[in-house]
């Protein structure tokens, strides 16, 4: 095992979007769709909707490009992770993935985790996605996003339960919510 631990910072530098412990920073990828920060993930479109999202306040919609990560190390296995709003997870194809489980669904939300191996990864197909994550098998990712003057607005743990974060209009935090909105 390794003691490594890894950051993906927001496109300005000053917000880790994501820790990750006991992986390298080549070996992970994050992204919430917030930002220009795509998380190591190359998208291939700009386009964003903040109709549906599951963190934050934006997700993506995978019909408009597909998503891939290059430069993995083909000895490891990987986690792939993602929220859908598709009911399905045969809307999309995951390269390399041998095996697809579904979690948990919330507000319309599925959770779906793929294990994964290559040098490269691609998601594509069509319908939302949000929260996608990438990282080795036996590593602990956790995501946060962000509103501008105000502070965290998300935060997704290494079991993929999301808290909420609450604020009043002087930006003063005045409420935490769990992923059942309690």
């Amino acid at each position: 095992k390794s003691n490594k631990s890894s950051y993906i910072w927001d496109e300005k530098y000053d917000q880790p979007i994501s820790i990750v412990a006991n992986a390298s920073y080549e070996d992970v990828a994050c992204t919430s769709f917030e930002g220009q920060s795509n998380g190591s993930w190359t998208v291939n479109s700009t386009s964003r909707t903040n109709i549906y999202f599951v963190t934050g306040k934006q997700c993506y919609q995978l019909s408009n490009g597909s998503i891939s990560k290059t430069g993995l190390n083909s000895s490891l296995d990987y986690i792939l992770s993602y929220w859908s709003r598709n009911g399905s997870n045969n809307s999309f194809t995951v390269s390399g993935s041998s095996s697809v489980t579904e979690g948990r669904t919330l507000n319309g939300w599925t959770y779906y985790e793929h294990l994964v191996n290559g040098t490269s990864v691609t998601i594509s197909g069509s319908g939302y996605i949000d929260e996608l994550r990438l990282y080795p098998k036996g590593s602990l990712m956790s995501s946060n996003t962000y509103e501008p003057l105000r502070g965290i607005t998300s935060q997704c743990d290494a079991n993929n339960r999301i808290s909420y974060y609450i604020y009043d209009v002087f930006s003063r935090l005045v409420l935490l919510r769990d992923q059942e909105n309690n």
